[in-house]
């Protein structure tokens, strides 16, 4: 499945990496940072975080993309929607102030 979002901020990929990584009590965690390489500049135009959630039924990962100001993000969910159904939930109650809208591609 592909979400593409729409961020109210030019760098809200970063911004909501950034939040999940500043509370430890949140329901996903990072396990796999290739984001910014900071030693070129054009480094801040493409980046990928790979999220995982952390109960043991949400199967899958969650791959948040930015590529010369366009951002999406893949959701290879293995649990049947739960996975997926997690994502949206967490990015209305946590992100929205960074997220303006999200269109789903199945």
């Amino acid at each position: 499945m592909r979400l593409d979002m729409i961020f109210k901020h030019p760098n809200g990929l970063d911004e909501l990496n950034d939040r999940l990584v500043s509370n430890p009590r949140f329901i996903f965690y990072l396990y796999k940072d290739t984001g910014r390489d900071k030693r070129t500049r054009l480094s801040r135009l493409k980046g990928r975080y790979i999220w995982r959630h952390k109960r043991q039924g949400y199967n899958g990962v969650i791959k948040l993309i930015k590529d010369s100001g366009r951002f999406w993000v893949e959701i290879d969910d293995q649990s049947e929607g739960l996975l997926t159904g997690a994502f949206i939930s967490w990015i209305i109650r946590n992100a929205n102030d960074l997220v303006a809208g999200i269109d789903m591609r199945l």
